[in-house]
Formats: C-alpha cells, sequence, structure tokens
C-alpha cells in the first residue's frame, strides 16, 4: 500500500478494525454495502490484512494470465 489513507479514501473503504492492510483492491465500481446499525455508504475500494500478501498478489496475476494456480 502507498501510505495511509486520507479521509476521503477511508469513507470509501473497507478495512479491517485490527491490523495494519497490506493489500488493496480497487474495485472497477462503486459497491453499495450496508454497515452496523443499517448505516449504508459506497464502497470503492477494500483493504485486507493478509499473513502472505505475496502469494495472494501472484494466486491474482496467475487468475488474470489465464494460468492455473
Amino acid at each position: 500500500m502507498k501510505g495511509p489513507l486520507s479521509n476521503d479514501e477511508l469513507r470509501h473503504t473497507a478495512a479491517p478494525l485490527f491490523g495494519t492492510p497490506n493489500i488493496m483492491l480497487d474495485l472497477t465500481a462503486p459497491a453499495s454495502v450496508t454497515g452496523r446499525f443499517g448505516s449504508s455508504r459506497d464502497l470503492e475500494h477494500i483493504a485486507l490484512c493478509l499473513d502472505q500478501p505475496h502469494e495472494f498478489i501472484a494466486a491474482l496475476e496467475a487468475e488474470a494470465d489465464g494460468s492455473p494456480s
């Protein structure tokens, strides 16, 4: 990830409550989600905190290339 998210990015990002995100997925179109207590917002990004981020990226790249993983 490029560094801390701006306040605007945070409003449009699903992020873990604990841990430091090391993967950011950018959605091709905003996704409307309903959060706790019925609040809703549009997400443009999903931040993940993965134990093996390099393996995750390799699997995504293999899928995009059409290679078996």
